[in-house]
Parts: structure tokens; C-alpha cells; sequence
């Protein structure tokens, strides 16, 4: 009987003990990030093998964690260059405007810039004071808005829509910008 339970006791040992302290240093491997090694006894289809596909896919879930995180890290990365390149040009941008404007505003003649639907894109204040505009008209407005503040003002006595159509059709007729 002795002799007995000392082979059950080495069969134990060898078969579950032995398979079960080798999935717990896996285990710990895996706590300690190291995600790539293998677990052992994942072929076995007793208990022991259950347990070891478990901890098997554990460690795969783990390893989707850490390149999630690396992605996510490097979309992070990714984002903060784009803003800072955003930011960057957005600064290139106020200074080209600021220049832009200063430049228009320093001109002695009256300058007005229309966009292709006859808005205001610019205006100087010589420009505003010769035609006695007033300051809601801006960048913004119209050039059916100026016209309209002309007419009120006994500036203009023409057709309004005619003289925008015309205007219209003249910047409709002009070459695109060639690079």
C-alpha cells in the first residue's frame, strides 16, 4: 500500500504538479510582460490542457493590449505632429495676412478685392472713406451691399443688379490662376 501511494504521489507529481508549476511560471512571464513565450501543455485534454489554452489566450489578449497601445501611442505621435504642423502653418498664415493687410492698408488708392461671387475679400480705409462706407461694411459684405449704401447715399444712380451682373460676368470671363 506504501509503495502505492509513493507512485501515485511521483505520477501526481510528474503529471499535475510539474504541468501545473510550469503553466504558473508562464504565468508569472506573462505578468512581467514578457508576451511572446509559449505556455506549456496546451495539447493536453485533461484539465491541465484547458488550463494552459486559458492562460494561452490570456497572453494573446495581452499581446493585442500592447500593440493597441503601440498603435495608439503612435496615432497619438501622429496627431500631436499634425497639430503642431497645423499650428505651425496656422502662424505662417496670421503673418501672411497680417502682411497682407498691412500692405492694402498702406496703399494710398482706394483698393477693394472681390471673391468670384462679388464678395468682399478686402478693403483698405481709403477705399471705405472714398466712397463714405460705412464700417459694417467689411470683408463680408457685398459689392450689392456697397452699391445699395451708394444709392442711399445719392452715389450711385444706376441699376444695382445690372452694374453686379455686369461685374459677374466679367470676372466669370477672366482667366483661372495659372500655378
Amino acid at each position: 500500500m506504501l509503495l502505492l501511494a509513493a507512485l501515485n504521489v511521483v505520477v501526481m507529481r510528474g503529471s499535475v504538479v510539474g504541468a501545473l508549476s510550469e503553466i504558473t511560471q508562464a504565468t508569472d512571464r506573462i505578468a512581467t510582460g514578457d508576451i511572446k513565450s509559449e505556455v506549456p501543455h496546451r495539447g493536453r485534454h485533461d484539465e491541465i490542457g484547458h488550463l494552459a489554452r486559458a492562460v494561452q489566450n490570456f497572453r494573446d489578449a495581452v499581446a493585442r493590449i500592447f500593440e493597441l497601445e503601440e498603435l495608439e501611442l503612435g496615432t497619438a505621435h501622429a496627431r500631436d505632429a499634425a497639430r503642431t504642423e497645423r499650428d505651425k502653418f496656422n502662424d505662417k498664415y496670421q503673418a501672411k495676412k497680417w502682411q497682407l493687410s498691412a500692405a492694402i492698408n498702406s496703399m494710398p488708392q482706394g483698393l477693394i478685392m472681390l471673391d468670384g461671387k462679388a464678395g468682399v475679400v478686402a478693403m483698405n480705409a481709403n477705399y471705405r472713406r472714398i466712397y463714405n462706407l460705412p464700417e459694417t461694411i467689411q470683408a463680408g459684405s457685398t459689392l450689392e451691399d456697397i452699391l445699395q449704401h451708394r444709392v442711399k447715399s445719392g452715389l450711385f444712380s444706376g441699376d444695382v443688379a445690372k452694374y453686379v451682373s455686369a461685374v459677374l460676368d466679367r470676372i466669370a470671363r477672366r482667366e483661372p490662376a495659372t500655378s
